[in-house]
Order: structure tokens, then C-alpha cells, then sequence
């Protein structure tokens, strides 16, 4: 009994100076910050461009929200877009002058960055270059620098621009005057009353309408031509009308619009509210 509880006493201060070993020789953080690629203010900025592969996406800010005004005008996604905005405050590893590098093997050569990834934040261009093997950190350069950054940037760059569009399915100030569905159409009258054919409860349609203002995808992306299950179209009194086609159900309710080249998923549930309104 006293051999197995100094057993246990010797196990226990093992422990204590095993974890007062670890404790006092893990690196303490660095009270050093990295300096950062620019000191600009995300806030100050009013207009981005992006460029890849031959394509170009534009936003703009307008009255605190982000649009998207080419390749077509629409709604932007504020989150994903203010996490672009994070890169002119990227955490910068280490500097160069161009003269330092092969900037023709980083991919940031002057005679052949004419097809590189690039962002312009109003009138601040930064260029990307290609990733280190060995360290994973991005070269970008801007102005006369090269610069090496984390490479988490570049996803939200390159991908299609659906990528930066706002997730709602409608406008997020649009006024619905009338929803027509494949078994179901809702309307105001003249004097602002919700009517529908067939007839459903006051209450359904206010559900209705609520599901569909504030419905959101989870994925936005380019559309693909596939078989059309039914026809959707929305006027407001503020906006232009939009049209949807049911495109899929199965494993998620795709609604598309051909019009914009954009197609959005959502979960099969949220679809079945947008289509068969809760009684």
C-alpha cells in the first residue's frame, strides 16, 4: 500500500515538472508585430478591381455596401469583400528590391506580369506572383517592393466573381409587389392587400414573402445549363423584376439566372419554404 502511494506521489510530481517543464520553455509570442504591406485604411476605400485570367470584376461602395458594377451590376458579398480589403494590411514576412530576386522565376518580371492576378484598391495596384515551395508565403509586389505574405488572399482573387456576390436571392431593400411560383402566385391589389391564386391564408403569404426576403444561398456559382423544373419571377416596387429557374432539387435546391451567368444553392429545406409556404 505505501509502495503503490509513493508510486502515485512520485507519478504526480513527475507530472508538475513535466508540465512546469513545458510551460517555461514554450516561445513566448513575439511582442514584435510584422510590419504591414500598406498603412492604408480599408475604410477610405471607394472602388476594386480585380483581374485574372483575362477577366475583370469591379466593386464599388456605395452608401456602406459593396456592389459589384461589372462584369454585371449586383448586391456584393460585404464579408468576403472586407476580408479583400484585409490585404492591404497583410502581415508582411519579408522585403525585397526587384533587383534582390529572379523576379522572372517569382512570376513578377515587368515583361511578363501583363497576365498576373492583380487588385487595384482605388489608385494602390498589388500584383501577385507565385507561392514559395519552401515557405508557402505569396510573392506580391507594389510599387517598387516585393513583398511575402500569407496566401490567403489569392482563393477569393481567383475565383469566379459569383464568389463575391452577395448572398441573398433578392434585394435587400426590394419591395415585393408580386411572386409568382410554379403552383402559386401572390400579389397586392389596388389597394396594398396580399391576394392569391389559389387562395391561401393572409398569414401563408406573409410567410412566404418573409421566407423569400430573407433567403440566402450557401454557394454561389456559374451557371450550368441542366433540366428546368419550374419557372420563378419577382416584381418589385423599387427594382427590376428577376427571374429564377428550378434547375435541381436533389441534393440542393438550385435556383438560376441565366440572365447574370450565376446559379445559387441553397439547402433542400430552405428551397421546399420557398416554394411550398408553411400553412
Amino acid at each position: 500500500m505505501k509502495k503503490q502511494w509513493l508510486l502515485n506521489l512520485f507519478l504526480l510530481g513527475l507530472a508538475i515538472a513535466l508540465a512546469a517543464f513545458i510551460f517555461f520553455s514554450e516561445e513566448k509570442p513575439d511582442s514584435r508585430q510584422l510590419p504591414r504591406l500598406t498603412d492604408i485604411d480599408p475604410g477610405t476605400i471607394r472602388q476594386i478591381s480585380i483581374s485574372h485570367n483575362g477577366h475583370s470584376t469591379q466593386l464599388e461602395k456605395h452608401n456602406g455596401s459593396w456592389r459589384i458594377s461589372k462584369p454585371l451590376q449586383i448586391a456584393a458579398n460585404d464579408f468576403r469583400v472586407k476580408t479583400i480589403l484585409q490585404l492591404l494590411n497583410a502581415p508582411v514576412h519579408r522585403t525585397f528590391k526587384p533587383a534582390e530576386l529572379d523576379t522572372e522565376k517569382i512570376g513578377l518580371a515587368d515583361d511578363m506580369t501583363a497576365d498576373n492576378t492583380r487588385i487595384r484598391f482605388d489608385h494602390s495596384e498589388i500584383i501577385f506572383g507565385i507561392v514559395n515551395p519552401a515557405t508557402g508565403l505569396r510573392y506580391v509586389r507594389m510599387g517598387d517592393g516585393i513583398y511575402t505574405i500569407e496566401d490567403v488572399y489569392s482563393p477569393l482573387l481567383t475565383s469566379h466573381f459569383g464568389t463575391l456576390v452577395s448572398m441573398h436571392l433578392l434585394p435587400q431593400d426590394g419591395v415585393i409587389e408580386k411572386l409568382k411560383l410554379p403552383q402559386l402566385s401572390v400579389y397586392r391589389d389596388t389597394d396594398s392587400n396580399w391576394q392569391s391564386s389559389p387562395p391561401v391564408s393572409k398569414e401563408t403569404i406573409e410567410n412566404l414573402i418573409d421566407s423569400w426576403r430573407y433567403a440566402q444561398a450557401f454557394g454561389i456559382h456559374a451557371y450550368m445549363p441542366r433540366k428546368q423544373l419550374g419557372e420563378i419571377s419577382i416584381e418589385f416596387s423599387n427594382h427590376p423584376p428577376l427571374h429564377f429557374i428550378i434547375s435541381d432539387t436533389e441534393p440542393w435546391f438550385i435556383l438560376a439566372r441565366p440572365d447574370t451567368g450565376l446559379e445559387y444553392h441553397l439547402e433542400k429545406e430552405t428551397g421546399e419554404r420557398l416554394l411550398q409556404p408553411e400553412q
